[in-house]
């Protein structure tokens, strides 16, 4: 994806991108249509995750005997500044 700018970007400015009433129309269409996939069992909407589990989002090994839905990926995504030095 190329995006060109029709203008300065200045730091910390926040870019949005308007998809048109083509594809809005085309997303309400699949969202009243769509129903959870056969054998999803355990099947959690993403928007619940955090009323479902009122606890810490669970370590590596808690998640080997304890797994969330099949649906549900938890990540953490960091910032590495030039004045933080990781250390291996």
């Amino acid at each position: 994806l190329d995006v060109v700018a029709m203008r300065n970007i200045y730091p910390n400015e926040e870019i949005t991108i308007d998809y048109g009433t083509n594809w809005e129309n085309a997303w309400e269409n699949h969202v009243k249509k769509w129903k959870v996939p056969r054998g999803s069992k355990e099947y959690i909407y993403p928007k619940d995750v955090h009323s479902k589990w009122n606890e810490p989002i669970r370590t590596r090994e808690e998640l080997l005997k304890n797994p969330y839905p099949a649906n549900i990926d938890i990540v953490c995504y960091f910032d590495v500044s030039d004045d933080i030095q990781l250390v291996e």
